[in-house]
């Protein structure tokens, strides 16, 4: 029997267009310009998947997301699966879109061809995803920059696949977040995830019996029968935490879990079939440690059959932090006392001008400690700088010296140098942090006149245009 495809969108061409792809496939296809006819419509055409536009027209106010609203009053999430598409691409949008039970989300521009191929492996899937109140996003990823959308989107569609996943992402940059939320839109939303830290084990014999399980009198201490994280996985996800951090043989172990999905408690003789995904997640570079043969090489090619999901950092989507800066203030201030009201405008360009190597949690552990600094609940820009000097956070674009120092001088020159060094790079940072004006920069440092810092400039030799 051919399967029944409604599409809703405020473009006629682009209905026109997939109705005539899906026939083509043998679906039998109809569509809707006019959101004010589109639950007549689901009603009397009986669609098995409905394909849902978020906006209508130049309309700003997210019609589809209310329109999702209404399907989900009437209909479950099996019962009438919901594609949402949007034009603009926006996280926010995503993260309504499933709270209110879509079933998966397509940003514009898309092939068509990839939509129908979607839609077809979403109808003939035979094992429900649970429901939408069993899967509600508690995690949230924070911010509307197109790198927490793709992001946001990888982990959903990862999910909804069943695939293994690698994690990859600098420190700080939110890697057991993503591992919660693949957690979150699986189907085992209501299982226990079960997290495992790589590094938590000293020795391989510890780390195949927590991992893996054993037998009595396996090893002296074994005096029972133990079931290991990943069988107590089984029917469920198991995160593997610093994968990059394991020795060779645990390595080893690792390789054939991921090949076979067996495992082998220590002291027993036969393997354990389980149906378990594998999500595994490291900070470090792996094909480098590959070439310096720290990283076995057949265990980073099957590790690159899985689905792959690179988290950026913070540098490469500072657009968002005024949106993580709100939910870290609103976060502390469920906790804290006095709470903060206002952060300052000069706070948040300040931040956006930092490179932030420790990522998102570096920022977190800023704002922390600007707000125990902070009165009257403003958090001000004096509250925030003691953190950032003192954990050496750097300007984006500004370096310092950070090469090792030659200590075949005597102490008065070693002095000498250093402190010229030290010096330099403290007004090079200022006058960045200033536009390169020589005039905000003078009265930063404390100078009445510009001409003591020209002197100072000529001196250190740095060298800039004579700028207001």
């Amino acid at each position: 029997m051919m399967k029944r495809i409604l599409i809703i969108d405020d473009d006629p061409n682009l209905v026109a267009s997939l109705k005539e792809h899906f026939e083509l496939e043998d679906f039998l296809a109809e569509g809707t310009s006019d959101p004010r006819q589109a639950m007549e419509k689901i009603g009397s055409f009986a669609p098995e998947l409905v394909i849902l536009d978020i906006y209508f027209g130049r309309n700003e106010h997210a019609l589809g997301i209310d329109l999702l609203r209404d399907i989900r009053e009437r209909w479950g999430r099996e019962e009438l699966p919901v594609f949402m598409i949007t034009g603009q691409g926006d996280s926010t949008d995503l993260l309504k879109s499933m709270d209110n039970g879509a079933n998966d989300f397509i940003s514009k521009p898309f092939a068509a061809r990839d939509l129908v191929e979607r839609v077809t492996r979403t109808l003939d899937l035979e094992q429900p995803t649970g429901t939408n109140a069993e899967c509600a996003w508690q995690e949230r990823i924070v911010g509307k920059s197109k790198a927490m959308f793709d992001l946001a989107m990888e982990a959903w569609q990862a999910a909804h696949h069943r695939e293994d996943v690698l994690i990859l992402g600098e420190t700080g940059t939110g890697k057991d977040l993503v591992a919660r939320l693949y957690h979150r839109q699986s189907q085992w939303c209501t299982k226990l995830l079960q997290a495992i830290y790589c590094t938590n084990f000293p020795t391989d014999t510890l780390f195949e019996s927590a991992l893996f399980g054993h037998r009595k009198g396996s090893f002296t201490g074994a005096t029972e029968d133990r079931i290991g994280q990943i069988q107590a996985a089984d029917k469920g996800i198991a995160l593997l935490n610093e994968i990059g951090e394991i020795s060779q043989q645990q390595q080893a172990k690792l390789l054939n879990l991921l090949e076979n999905k067996t495992i082998r408690p220590l002291g027993a003789t036969q393997d354990i079939a389980l149906d378990v995904v594998l999500l595994m997640a490291t900070n470090c570079d792996l094909k480098s440690m590959v070439a310096q043969k720290e990283f076995r090489p057949d265990l980073y090619h099957r590790l690159g059959k899985c689905k792959i999901i690179e988290i950026p950092p913070l540098r490469d989507h500072l657009e968002d932090i005024p949106d993580l800066v709100a939910h870290f203030v609103a976060e502390i201030n469920q906790t804290a006392e006095p709470r903060v009201s206002q952060v300052h405008a000069d706070v948040l360009r300040f931040f956006q001008d930092l490179y932030w190597e420790g990522n998102i949690r570096q920022l977190r552990n800023c704002i922390q400690e600007g707000a125990r600094c902070c009165r009257g609940g403003r958090l001000l820009l004096q509250d925030v700088q003691g953190h950032v000097a003192r954990h050496h956070i750097r300007l984006l674009g500004w370096k310092g010296d950070a090469s090792a120092d030659s200590f075949d001088m005597d102490y008065k020159t070693f002095k000498q140098e250093r402190l010229r060094k030290l010096e330099r790079d403290y007004f090079e940072y200022h006058l960045l942090k200033n536009q390169k004006s020589r005039t905000r920069t003078a009265k930063a440092v404390g100078f009445q006149r510009r001409q003591q810092l020209n002197q100072i400039f000529k001196r250190l030799g740095i060298k800039s245009k004579q700028s207001e």
